[in-house]
């Protein structure tokens, strides 16, 4: 979440579930933004390059991904042993930080995590209209239209363009503007001494 989310949502924990235990997964940064943004273009809830679209003031792919301004506000109302950090590259070694967060949380140990998924880039392209759609009605109206009427707004709303996903790809690796990879990684140094993690947690903000 972006850094003022976090703050009203660290505060509403504080309130209602002051010894909740909190755990945080991370990934890098820069794909979390990259990610991000294929996943919204995808749906068509935004058209723009990628340049323009972490170029507009506030916007929320640069913020969300500004992971020491988004934990400080739990850092300053938690207690250190009510949170874990864990980066998910580490979550995929079954003796090092899986374990960890099991007995964290009080939960018998089992098995790591196998596999990742990239289930964006396997999804169709959607026309602008499906964003139009999705925003303007809940899911839940348009899952109570009858079954011949969504499968024919399916259809029209997805882009037959057989390079359209290859191009939504394309897109989101082009090169982030220097300002914002300056701004992650000042906010990851943060993190770093915030958190005493000695070594890099990411290339792409070292």
């Amino acid at each position: 979440m972006a850094p003022k989310m976090a703050d009203a949502a660290a505060a509403r924990i504080r309130l209602h579930v002051p010894q909740a235990k909190l755990v945080v997964v991370l990934r890098d940064p820069v794909e979390r933004l990259r990610s991000e943004y294929r996943y919204n273009r995808q749906r068509g809830w935004d058209q723009r390059d990628l340049t323009s679209a972490v170029a507009a003031p506030e916007n929320p792919y640069v913020g969300k991904s500004l992971y020491f301004r988004c934990l400080l506000p739990y850092l300053e109302r938690f207690e250190c042993k009510q949170i874990v950090v864990v980066r998910t590259e580490e979550l995929h070694d079954p003796d090092g930080a899986w374990a960890a967060l099991l007995d964290f949380l009080a939960l018998e140990q089992v098995p790591a995590p196998v596999e990742r998924h990239l289930e964006t880039d396997t999804l169709p392209q959607m026309r602008p209209i499906n964003g139009f759609l999705e925003r303007r009605y809940p899911r839940a109206v348009i899952g109570r239209l009858p079954a011949p009427l969504r499968k024919a707004g399916q259809w029209l709303a997805t882009d037959r363009d057989p390079l359209a996903s290859r191009r939504r790809r394309a897109d989101s690796e082009a090169a982030l503007p220097d300002a914002v990879l300056d701004l992650l990684r000042k906010d990851a140094s943060m993190l770093h001494d915030a958190l005493g993690w000695r070594q890099p947690a990411w290339a792409s903000v070292s």
